[in-house]
């Protein structure tokens, strides 16, 4: 048996798409709630919850989350453009708490471990479903 070249990139990319979709399915699941909102409404909330948004408040990463699968189930993009500087506000705190995390040894080899196990388990299982 010959092994197929492996594409870390390749598969890094498959990973967080199917992520993303296990999200939207569970949105779906939930059935859409924000799928009652017009367009200017939908677009509204999106502004609303990243000037809300901070790294560390799991409620509001979790409606943003909600809000980018509202986007995708009516296949739109999320207009990220209207909120590049709350954007860029919540990427700065990111960055800030990334390097907390590379910091700390023992916390960066505790989350490399679990990112590391979690795409092995997916690609194991990946690798599984195309034989």
């Amino acid at each position: 048996m010959t092994k197929t070249p492996f594409d870390v990139e390749k598969e890094m990319q498959a990973w967080l798409a199917s992520a993303q979709m296990d999200k939207l399915v569970d949105y779906l699941k939930r059935g859409a709630p924000y799928s009652a909102l017009s367009e200017a409404d939908l677009r509204e909330e999106w502004k609303r919850s990243w000037r809300a948004m901070a790294p560390t408040d799991r409620a509001e990463l979790a409606k943003n989350s909600d809000l980018v699968c509202e986007f995708q189930r009516r296949e739109a993009e999320p207009p990220y453009d209207l909120v590049r500087d709350d954007f860029e506000r919540f990427m700065a705190s990111s960055r800030e708490g990334i390097d907390q995390v590379l910091a700390d040894p023992d916390r960066y080899a505790e989350i490399s471990d679990s990112v590391a196990n979690d795409l092995a388990e997916f690609i194991v299982g990946h690798s599984e479903e195309k034989n």
